[in-house]
């Protein structure tokens, strides 16, 4: 796929929003909205796997074990730049809302303690103190990637049409008969690290699958009464997905949810389905953008307006309450408050990544201009 999909892009961004609607129980403390928006997550690790594929399928180099180290590092590294300067941002404002939340934080042992979660290490295994919380993706992802690329790239045809299915298929199946579902969370696993590393290359996994669907759909050929019921079938998956996150009281249905974010990437990343084309505009494209920013910063929100409705009774009418429209106001203040947030960190990002390219450049060019 070489242009933006819009149509990823917008569901992006409600993925992240579902994730944030959720983690608002901890501001509520007793009420839960959204309890499985934690699913919302499948969709990031299915759509990694596919970019993962498209990435290595890019790769025309001929694989060299002489070079395959470095190679993985050069790939993990590049994946990291791509959402670094949000994260050192979302970061530092979650250190903030830390320490807004719990004034000693800084001078106790964990705040040397979340150095881990700076590096990305929450999925380790190591012992740490997060500060953002909802990073374990990221680290999750790293280091499924980094697992995983040596093999991708050693057999490509082989790793997309066979070992992907396998430890896709497999790996989910172990999780379910294991837990009862996939999200366990950092639970140890005996295999890797943690449950959400196994949980990574799964998904991962059946996201390159679904990039080999979607290289198939592109290429044939389909009547217009095809192309009609592919476009129903778009956004029936994903919006099957959301539904079905919405209405389920269990976990008995999270193998639907990861089938119909799997079947709704596969559908619009083939650009065959005429829904696709509505999405095909700047803001959609600004939301994708503001997604990640909205994942990592919406903590640094939340601790305030923890802090802020002790200390405001008008505020805390909306949190500690039964009322329901009094909770959803509450939801709306917290979700919009996040948002607001996210705009400012998104550009805020931009500005720090051109400050260190442009102190790079003039480091660079006093090396060049040395004796």
């Amino acid at each position: 796929m070489t242009k933006r999909n819009y149509e990823i892009e917008f569901w992006r961004l409600i993925a992240a929003l579902e994730v944030v609607v959720l983690h608002s129980y901890k501001i509520f403390g007793h009420k839960v909205f959204m309890p499985y928006g934690s699913m919302a997550v499948e969709f990031f690790l299915l759509l990694s796997g596919y970019f993962f594929a498209v990435s290595v399928f890019r790769d025309k180099r001929e694989f060299s074990p002489l070079t395959i180290g470095r190679e993985t590092w050069e790939f993990t590294w590049k994946k990291i730049k791509g959402f670094i300067y949000v994260f050192i941002i979302g970061f530092i404002l979650c250190l903030i809302g830390t320490g807004i939340k719990n004034p000693r934080f800084f001078l106790s042992l964990k705040f040397p303690m979340s150095i881990f979660d700076f590096l990305m290490l929450a999925e380790s295994g190591i012992p740490f103190h997060t500060v953002i919380g909802a990073d374990w993706y990221l680290s999750a992802m790293l280091i499924a990637m980094f697992i995983l690329y040596p093999i991708f790239r050693y057999k490509k045809e082989i790793f997309s049409y066979i070992i992907s299915p396998i430890l896709g298929i497999g790996i989910l199946g172990i999780l379910f008969m294991a837990n009862g579902y996939v999200n366990k969370g950092a639970s140890t696993s005996m295999i890797i690290c943690t449950n959400n590393v196994l949980r990574a290359i799964a998904e991962i996994c059946l996201g390159v699958v679904a990039y080999r669907f979607s290289e198939k759909l592109k290429q044939a050929k389909l009547s217009k009464i095809q192309i009609f019921l592919l476009s129903i079938l778009d956004i029936a998956s994903v919006c099957g997905a959301y539904a079905t996150m919405y209405l389920m009281d269990d976990y008995d249905y999270q193998a639907l949810i990861i089938f119909l974010f799997f079947l709704f990437i596969i559908i619009s990343t083939s650009g065959r389905a005429k829904i696709t084309g509505l999405f095909k505009q700047k803001p959609c494209e600004y939301m994708g953008k503001l997604s990640l920013s909205l994942y990592l910063s919406h903590t640094f929100t939340r601790a305030t307006i923890i802090t802020l409705k002790g200390k405001i009774p008008a505020l805390n009418a909306f949190y500690d309450t039964d009322d329901t429209k009094l909770q959803l106001i509450g939801l709306l203040i917290f979700v919009v408050s996040s948002l607001v947030v996210a705009m400012i960190v998104l550009p805020a990002s931009k500005k720090l990544e051109k400050l260190i390219m442009k102190l790079k450049d003039r480091h660079d060019s006093s090396a060049v201009t040395e004796p």
